[in-house]
């Protein structure tokens, strides 16, 4: 089989192969896999016959972009409120317990646990239905760690917010945020998040990463946790990136 997207849950991994179509394989006690069956599959099984563009995993979900109408489609336990299928997105992203979406329209939406602000909704409040985050409507990216995010604006200016235990927003200390605070005057084409880590690709090329670092997973030949973006070697020839848990690849 040829896939062109995977994504990794906790304990499930989800992939769209060349056609479109989703399979699920690995622990499925909360439903992530989308199958009748509350078992886990060593194998990978399909999940409908709808046809996805983009894919994300939580700890206990799995969310689908349908290539047809650019709904999202979500399976998993019923703990997580479902989204509304009729909605046009652009794009998403998941944390471990939240969900952030732009719209057709550029507004962007959040949903799902708020313990540490990750909604961005100036408070840390649970929400069981979409609501906006501020006012703006030129939103165009948006990243999820597991307690926290950052959207980017149309002209790649990135806004951080959630939890802070390491200096994972970039916002050069170690205050958790509920609200969208932009990270200085640097443009990011590029992001991704590990556990308690972010890095980053800016608008020239050159790699950036901030946060914990206990074991060595901002690539800066050292151990020592960084509160602010710092430049990760001197090439401007990075194109791509990716992070989970407590490392990095670029």
């Amino acid at each position: 089989n040829l896939w062109k997207q995977v994504a990794c849950g906790y304990n499930h991994t989800a992939g769209i192969q060349s056609n479109g179509l989703l399979w699920v394989w690995g622990n499925n006690q909360y439903g992530q896999m989308g199958i009748t069956q509350y078992i886990k599959n060593i194998y990978p099984s399909q999940v409908s016959q709808l046809q996805f563009t983009n894919l994300r995993t939580s700890r206990n979900h799995v969310y689908g972009l349908d290539k047809f109408d650019s709904s999202v489609i979500q399976t998993g336990d019923d703990d997580t409120p479902f989204i509304d299928s009729s909605i046009v997105w652009n794009t998403f992203d998941t944390g471990a317990f939240h969900f952030i979406g732009i719209k057709s329209d550029g507004t962007a939406w959040a949903l799902g646990n708020n313990d540490y602000g990750q909604l961005g909704l100036s408070d840390t409040i649970f929400r069981k239905s979409l609501i906006q985050i501020g006012s703006n409507s030129n939103w165009s990216k948006v990243f999820c760690a597991d307690y926290s995010t950052m959207l980017v604006d149309s002209s790649l200016n990135p806004f951080t917010f959630g939890i802070n235990s390491y200096g994972q927003l970039g916002t050069s200390d170690l205050t958790h945020r509920s609200s969208p605070v932009q990270i200085g005057s640097n443009l990011w084409s590029q992001v991704t998040c590990g556990y308690y880590h972010t890095t980053a690709i800016q608008s020239d090329g050159t790699l950036w990463a901030w946060g914990q670092n206990g074991s060595g997973q901002l690539g800066n030949n050292s151990t020592f946790t960084t509160i602010s973006p710092v430049q990760i070697g001197i090439s401007s020839w990075w194109t791509n990136i990716s992070s989970s848990g407590n490392h990095m690849c670029a």
